[in-house]
């Protein structure tokens, strides 16, 4: 199996090509009943895709779009656990949260944690309604910080589990190694949830290593789009599952690689050059992944060209202006269009009607 990198600074390009790839996977694959599926950062960057896969194909059904973690971890499962994906549950973060809320308001289990049970009853007067509302919001800050600490310290928790009576000399680690500890260690209290062993994204891909996949012919392709930059943990589950399975991943990038001698060069700031900074360094961390851990993977990196120019439009020479550094918007184009529409109300009201008016008439 491979991954596909295509990237461009037009994102109608971009899902032209995603909606083309669709299409031929339709028509190759075996079960007409089977979903495809694409992942996507947003609600709205889905329904915008559905819009144009319509205005393209004519179609847009039996399209699953998960959102990032959702979708990793329902393809982590389909890839590794096979018949036993049953036993397995998703432990999001705001039921994380609820755990270290009951840590913390359990008066025995506190006074292992000193640092939190001083922070907690440090205000005097502070009534126990007070107490709780503190803790909750305790509770909110620390699931964010375990959340990223899997995700992006993934060797301060393996260090965690395998030395659990390790000495800390900073207190604020010692006390977050110990809550870790008493949510996810071997006796965890996320052990006694029932239904199955319930684990978060980081955690199930622990769980899994080393397993034995499923049939890499029955797993459908997978695509990933409009995502500026993924973290190392995502990125190296996306090449784990690239051993298994087709992935591509859809880039809107505005790197200077795209459009470097396209155009005239800019004499003063270029704000497209800070834009594109993400994804720079998001291409140079794919890469750097295929040549080192994951160079038996078969990677294609595809760099769509510039769009054609289309109707001269405001808002075409705007975006062509933009793309190119030190592009002029022509005089045939720089009056207002409905194309973009720039106004002027006395409030809110006369804006809202304003816009409902120009609706109605550009329809």
């Amino acid at each position: 199996m491979a991954l596909h990198l295509a990237y461009s600074n037009d994102i109608h390009q971009l899902a032209d090509l995603l909606s083309e790839t669709l299409a031929n996977e339709r028509r190759e694959k075996a079960d007409p009943f089977a979903p495809q599926t694409l992942l996507v950062p947003n609600p709205h960057l889905a329904k915008w895709l559905q819009v144009r896969f319509c205005q393209g194909t004519g179609l847009s059904m039996n399209i699953k779009f998960p959102f990032l973690e959702k979708g990793l971890w329902e393809l982590a499962i389909e890839t590794w656990a096979g018949q036993e994906s049953w036993t397995y549950r998703h432990l999001e973060r705001e039921k994380v949260q609820l755990l270290v809320l009951a840590e913390l308001l359990d008066r025995e289990r506190l006074e292992r944690l000193p640092l939190f049970r001083d922070y907690l009853s440090r205000q005097p007067g502070l009534t126990e309604t007070g107490q709780v509302g503190r803790a909750w919001q305790l509770s909110e800050r620390l699931a964010r910080l375990f959340s990223d600490y899997e995700y992006n310290r993934g060797n301060w928790i393996d260090a965690w589990l395998a030395a659990p009576g390790r000495k800390i000399e900073d207190p604020v680690e010692a006390n977050e190694r110990d809550l870790y500890l008493a949510l996810f260690g071997p006796v965890g209290s996320a052990k006694n949830l029932g239904g199955g062993a319930h684990l978060t994204l980081p955690q199930l891909v622990r769980e899994l290593d080393g397993t034995t996949s499923s049939d890499s012919d029955t797993l459908t392709p997978v695509h990933l789009f409009g995502f500026s930059q993924l973290s190392p943990f995502h990125l190296d589950l996306v090449f784990r599952l690239a051993k298994h399975r087709q992935v591509s991943l859809y880039q809107f990038n505005h790197s200077p690689s795209l459009w470097a001698g396209s155009g005239t060069e800019s004499d003063g700031p270029n704000p497209v050059v800070y834009w594109g900074k993400p994804g720079v360094e998001f291409v140079q961390l794919i890469e750097d992944f295929h040549s080192g851990r994951y160079s038996d993977v078969e990677f294609k990196s595809e760099t769509l060209g510039s769009p054609e120019e289309g109707p001269p439009t405001f808002l075409a020479a705007l975006q062509n202006s933009i793309r190119h550094p030190g592009g002029a918007i022509k005089s045939e184009t720089a009056n207002q269009d409905v194309s973009l529409q720039i106004l002027g109300c006395p409030g809110r009201y006369r804006e809202v009607e304003t816009v409902y008016q120009s609706i109605l008439e550009n329809m």
